[in-house]
Parts: structure tokens; sequence; C-alpha cells
């Protein structure tokens, strides 16, 4: 792997952690491994599958090219873990009575 192909690697991770600290309220789930992740360049969105790791976006198929995930990905799966947390959060709270 190239150094340009790290930077564009770090470059949608930390996209991707942008997109959803600043935007989470956006992130919308649609069944348990789908979400629509809003566009950071227009009013568009994207479907993105966790499960599979993909997302409708332009930029989808040349991160997988270069073996990675675009920003949305990221995005939705920061959001997918967040609501598992919550979730065993909730769960220890109901076990403590």
């Amino acid at each position: 792997m190239d150094t340009e192909t790290v930077q564009r690697v770090t470059t949608r991770v930390e996209r991707g952690i942008v997109l959803w600290t600043t935007r989470r309220e956006e992130i919308k789930r649609l069944s348990a491994d789908v979400y629509s992740v809003p566009s950071c360049t227009n009013d568009g969105r994207y479907t993105v599958n966790t499960d599979l790791r993909f997302c409708t976006c332009p930029d989808h198929a040349r991160a997988k090219a270069q073996g990675a995930r675009c920003k949305h990905v990221h995005a939705a799966l920061l959001c997918k873990a967040h609501r598992r947390e919550l979730r065993e959060i909730a769960k220890a709270e109901r076990a403590k009575g």
C-alpha cells in the first residue's frame, strides 16, 4: 500500500467519525443492518448495509478497490455500535433492579 492510499483510508475514517459525531441524529436505522446516512456535499442520502459493508455513494467503489470503506459506512458502523452499547447499558440497569 502506498502513502497516498494510506492517506485516503485515514481520511475516510476521520470523515466518518466527523459525520457521525456532527450529524448522528440524521443517521436513520432502516432495519437491523441497513442505515440511511446523509450526504455531506448535498441534500441527498445514501443507503448503507453494515453487514455487507456496502454504500450507495459514488466513493464506495473507489474505497472498496483500495481495500477501504467510505465515510458513510464508517458513520453507520459507529451508529450501530453506539446503539448496541446503549442496549447493553439499559440491560445492565434493568438487571440491577
